[in-house]
């Protein structure tokens, strides 16, 4: 990123002026550039180390703020930023998903809703899975080795109050380089979706091809896009209460966040008349995170994000009041695996 500076050093207001001008332009630098302004006393003398200090503060608030597809781009980034680590422009990422959905709906660019909700009854799909790592890695090196391996799922709906599509958004991750990709059975069941189609971190949108399989009392499916070259994640048991885990999802449409915390305990949820094995973590994570990975410290996925449970101090009939705790249930691996992976007798 070329920086250029213009000084204007101490006036009889005793303020500093420094200006950044970058070679592209961002929503974090108007026009171009971005001015800062600091105040110091009225005879307080500026040394050559503080404007030095300044510059390079400010240098590297322009680099966190910037991208490499400011400076390949002019202006808008909120289609092309989705694989960095700055720049997230929620809104405007969700209208292009939004637009781009509806773009291969109309053109029959993903497979019709009928079709899919047809392949619902579908219970198994063997896949080849990726090797579970064998090194142990910091929160940082997962967000990114695994942020392109995480997937926005978007189903496109209209409200009945206007005549605009809206776009309800949850989350998937990737098991296979050739568009296999797993999320939440209750993602793809919804019933007034007229499209579903997936976007990747670069920003690519692509059409569900096919609904592979699915356990709708655990809570997964498997679904199936055109293409190769996906990075894969691998689905690992190696996780147990109290090991640390890591988390990427989009709440509420704040895509591509990370969280983090622990697990908490493994327990029976009555699903459906039957004792369902899940996981709780403390990591946080809220609508939207549907079929969200839950990684452990190598890197492997050993859960997916499944529902809440709020605990009120308070609580009688409809009237909920002191909210004490949220419960985060996910789905452990072993779930997972079985869904797409023969076990040997």
């Amino acid at each position: 990123m070329i920086l250029c500076f213009k000084r204007n050093l101490v006036g009889q207001s005793g303020r500093v002026y420094i200006q950044l001008e970058v070679s592209g332009q961002c929503s974090f630098c108007p026009a171009g550039g971005l001015e800062i302004e600091t105040h110091f006393k009225q005879k307080e003398s500026v040394t050559l180390r503080r404007i030095q200090l300044l510059v390079i503060w400010a240098g590297l608030f322009c680099f966190i703020c910037g991208c490499d597809c400011c400076e390949k781009k002019t202006g808008d980034c909120s289609d092309i930023c989705l694989n960095k680590n700055q720049c997230m422009e929620d809104s405007k990422i969700l209208d292009a998903f939004t637009q781009k959905t509806i773009k291969l709906m109309e053109s029959e660019g993903t497979e019709k809703i009928d079709i899919l909700r047809s392949q619902l009854k579908r219970t198994f799909q063997e896949v080849s899975l990726k090797p579970i790592s064998l090194q142990k890695k910091t929160p940082v090196k997962i967000y990114k080795e695994c942020k392109p391996s995480v997937a926005v799922i978007g189903g496109i709906y209209k409200c009945g109050k206007c005549t605009k599509w809206h776009c309800e958004v949850a989350t998937g991750f990737f098991i296979s380089s050739s568009g296999v990709l797993m999320t939440n059975y209750h993602v793809v069941a919804s019933g007034r979706s007229a499209a579903y189609c997936i976007m990747t971190s670069d920003g690519a949108v692509y059409g569900i091809k096919s609904v592979l399989a699915v356990d709708s009392v655990n809570d997964i499916a498997v679904l199936q896009i055109d293409g190769e070259g996906f990075k894969p994640l691998a689905l690992s048991n190696r996780h147990e209460v109290g090991g640390a885990v890591t988390l990427i999802s989009h709440p509420d449409n704040r895509f591509y966040t990370l969280t983090e915390g622990l697990i908490s305990r493994y327990m029976f949820n009555d699903i459906q008349d039957k004792q369902i094995e899940q996981m709780q973590i403390t990591a946080d994570f809220a609508r939207g995170s549907s079929g969200g990975p839950v990684f452990n410290e190598y890197g492997d996925v050993v859960g997916m994000v499944q529902s809440t449970n709020s605990i009120y101090y308070f609580q009688e009939k409809e009237q909920q009041r002191d909210l004490q705790m949220v419960i985060k249930n996910c789905i452990p691996s072993k779930k997972l695996i079985a869904l797409v992976k023969k076990t040997t007798p």
